[in-house]
């Protein structure tokens, strides 16, 4: 079976690691003597360009693990999401010609969210190749989607082989906005990178580390994280809270913790490598995530990986994640409650198995798991289309 998966963003020149778990899936699936193509069409933003300081865009071809793709990076400027969308079908289009020529039809296309079905949708209208997609944006639970944007998610729903959402939680808002059916299919995460011990991890000794890893934006809500920690250490004096990553509020949560006089307590990382991020995971004593909307929860996973119990806010995703008070705990988002949750996890931390938690995120997230779940969705697509 030949599939073509086309993401809305990929692995790239300005930043290897985006969205590196439609990358994972491709690779999973290539295992499984599927042939395997990408094409990804990457926007990248004026501030891309300033913060690498590089230009590299257009065309690259290659073939890794199996997985054949096309990568275009193509600049856009701010506030042009229609021209984007515009520029995203055409390009589409003009990629998909050129891939057809080099590795053939392929049997189905695996869409990742409404955006990128605009290039399905032309193709199985051109050359009547049915699609499925996977829709993973925050933004129709957060209310951010335009008129325009929903009809064009209704009209991309309503034309694929099959709807799937990444945890039960979007299924149901999904299946109850749109009046389509969804199925639940949770992300791939590379459960055996996160879980393979690194010997040169070294513990802090005497000292509970907190490890948060977020892009630093208002959906996350790094701040009720941080005015948790002025709690904690109330009961809890050798605690640290270490936060990768970066985003428009950096500035503001360090003047945050400059102010609650948190300098000892909580340190920023800045953006971590997918090595740096694994490393940060096996030294930390718990995980905490704290967005406002979640519609998976990949890094809940990649720390559970690691053996590591988790807190999050219940916040869509997190609650298909954590379903038993063996893993964590499932918190409402407001300071009083996560103080109270991460406490929890801090009194009980020789209680928790690391094993067990390792287990469950391998029988239920793994590759293996939910590859053979697509595979399934795919004969069947097929089989219709």
């Amino acid at each position: 079976m030949h599939v073509l998966i086309i993401p809305t963003m990929y692995p790239n020149t300005y930043n290897p690691v985006s969205n590196i778990f439609f990358r994972d899936q491709a690779e999973a699936l290539a295992i499984k003597e599927l042939k395997i193509g990408v094409l990804a069409i990457v926007p990248i933003t004026i501030q891309d360009i300033i913060r690498v300081k590089k230009i590299d865009f257009g065309l690259k071809i290659f073939e890794e693990k199996g997985v054949k793709t096309f990568l275009y990076q193509f600049p856009v400027l701010p506030k042009s999401s229609y021209f984007k969308q515009f520029l995203r079908k055409k390009i589409g289009l003009y990629l998909f010609k050129k891939y057809i020529k080099y590795w053939g039809l392929p049997d189905i296309i695996h869409v990742h969210t409404f955006v990128s079905a605009i290039t399905a949708l032309e193709i199985k209208n051109k050359y009547d190749v049915p699609y499925v997609i996977t829709e993973h944006s925050s933004s129709f639970l957060r209310g951010l989607q335009s008129s325009y944007d929903n009809k064009l998610a209704l009209i991309s729903f309503q034309n694929s082989i099959a709807n799937i959402a990444v945890s039960k939680q979007f299924v149901d808002f999904l299946s109850k906005r749109f009046n389509v059916n969804f199925l639940y299919v949770p992300n791939v995460v590379d459960i055996d990178y996160f879980s393979k011990k690194n010997n040169d991890i070294r513990k802090i000794l005497d000292k509970v580390i907190i490890l948060n890893v977020a892009n630093l934006n208002h959906n996350k809500q790094h701040r009720i994280l941080i005015e948790s920690i002025k709690k904690i250490i109330n009961t809890y004096i050798n605690v640290e809270l270490r936060i990768g990553g970066s985003g428009p509020e950096e500035d503001n949560l360090k003047q945050l913790v400059k102010s609650l006089n948190l300098e000892e307590h909580v340190k920023f990382l800045g953006k971590l490598s997918r090595e740096e991020v694994r490393n940060e995971m096996q030294k930390c004593s718990l995980f905490a995530l704290t967005s406002k909307v979640e519609t998976f929860g990949v890094v809940l996973i990649e720390a559970m990986a690691c053996g590591k119990p988790v807190v999050s806010t219940k916040s869509g995703g997190p609650e298909s994640i954590i379903i038993d008070k063996k893993y964590g705990e499932l918190v409402n988002d407001n300071v009083e409650d996560l103080s109270i949750g991460i406490k929890k996890i801090i009194q009980n931390l020789d209680k928790y198995s690391s094993n067990n938690i390792k287990y469950y995120v391998k029988q239920e997230f793994s590759t293996d798991a939910v590859t053979q779940k697509l595979i399934e969705i795919y004969k069947k697509g097929c089989s219709i289309g």
